[in-house]
């Protein structure tokens, strides 16, 4: 492989809340997420996508590329530094509560 250089930058954060309003009930909130910007390496392509990646291989044929598909994961049809941005999130809410029973 040729010479160059690599870069990745990587930056995140998650937090998570937890509210106990009182002994019966808790709420607890998650949150995450994260960005990275990466000029390195490139990838090789395990899955086509649905139907057969019936998209990838329009694209491509638009394009005039050809795909390559190897399952050994050792051949690409790319041959250079590839840019990638990835912004990935997520959260979830949890609420417990203890149930009393009324009797009268």
């Amino acid at each position: 492989m040729g010479g160059g250089s690599t870069a990745s930058i990587g930056k995140g954060c998650a937090a998570s809340f937890l509210f106990k309003p009182n002994d019966a009930l808790s709420i607890r909130v998650i949150g995450d997420y994260e960005k990275e910007d990466s000029d390195c390496c490139v990838s090789v392509l395990y899955n086509a996508g649905p139907n057969d990646g019936a998209l990838l291989k329009a694209r491509l044929a638009a394009a005039g590329a050809t795909e390559i598909f190897d399952p050994n994961f050792l051949s690409t049809s790319l041959n250079d530094f590839q840019h990638m941005e990835v912004r990935q999130s997520g959260g979830s809410v949890q609420a417990n509560g203890v149930s009393t029973a009324v009797t009268t």
